[in-house]
């Protein structure tokens, strides 16, 4: 089938360090690397058959030439072990239409191979080639965590803080074997947008400052049209808090301390990172309807 010539047969090994392993004598090396003696609790030993991946040659041209210098080592050292990765991936609660279980992992492919799960704690370490894409790689996460690549984000870590991976259409070759990633719910930011982060605020409670949800705030939306926006998401996502257009406040969030009240004529200042929603009591002097 395959048209091999056993007087000019090349064997490389692939060991679970990922080293490559030049089987010089064929027939006395597969005997010892297919077979591994397994002890038992009553100290008797039998032989396991091992699984090894194997790359094979019968080129007669190719075999004439040093094992380094042939074209088989290139191929497989070079271009197939230098650019194999593996990348711990921590995944977000599963979504309904999410696949990832031990009963269904799929055997692998060029793009990407799962080679374990911790399922209780959405965790998969996963085998790609570094020279795909991060478009190539979401594609492929995609059904595990339930959502189309846009409704999910990537991040990794550089010196020792996280970063959101927003180059889509770059390959993966300056992350590194043994890279940590993360994933998280909710699409990637477009032009003139900016990641937030809402705090419920409380006058009157010991608990006055609380995180209500990160959200998306676009460069020149009106403070009105935000706060719909706003009281839309916190139904969505359940969060327990009373909100109505024309009792509700938006501050800018200086530390802890209550900022500068946004008036709804106003536009969203974008430049900032936190702010206040307040609920209140009455309707706001600071609002008006359109």
């Amino acid at each position: 089938l395959f048209n091999l010539n056993s007087s000019c047969m090349r064997l490389l090994m692939l060991d679970k360090a990922r080293s490559v392993i030049h089987l010089e004598d064929v027939e006395s090396c597969l005997k010892e690397v297919l077979f591994k003696v397994v002890f038992n609790t009553q100290k008797r030993h039998r032989k396991q058959l091992v699984v090894p991946i194997i790359y094979v040659s019968s080129d007669p041209i190719d075999f004439l030439e040093d094992y380094k210098d042939s074209l088989m080592y290139r191929y497989v050292v070079d271009f197939l072990c230098n650019s194999i990765i593996l990348l711990d991936i921590t995944l977000p609660p599963p979504q309904p239409e999410a696949t990832l279980s031990t009963t269904n992992v799929p055997e692998g492919g060029t793009i990407m191979k799962i080679i374990s799960i911790e399922e209780d704690k959405r965790k998969i370490q996963v085998q790609v080639n570094k020279r795909i894409k991060l478009v190539q790689l979401k594609k492929e996460l995609a059904p595990l965590i339930g959502v189309p690549p846009a409704g999910f984000r990537m991040y990794g870590i550089r010196n020792n803080e996280e970063y959101e991976m927003k180059r889509l259409h770059e390959t993966l070759r300056d992350i590194k074997s043994g890279s940590k990633l993360t994933v998280r719910l909710g699409r990637a930011l477009g032009k003139r947008e900016r990641r937030i982060k809402l705090y419920l605020l409380q006058v009157n409670n010991t608990d006055f400052c609380k995180y209500m949800m990160e959200f998306i705030a676009a460069k020149g939306t009106p403070v009105r049209e935000f706060k719909k926006q706003i009281i839309e998401e916190a139904e969505v996502q359940g969060i327990d808090c009373d909100l109505e257009l024309d009792k509700m406040r938006l501050r800018y969030k200086n530390g802890v301390n209550p900022g500068t009240v946004y008036l709804d004529h106003q536009m969203i200042d974008a430049t900032k990172e936190t702010y206040y929603v307040e609920p209140l009591k009455g309707q706001s002097i600071f609002s008006f309807k359109l």
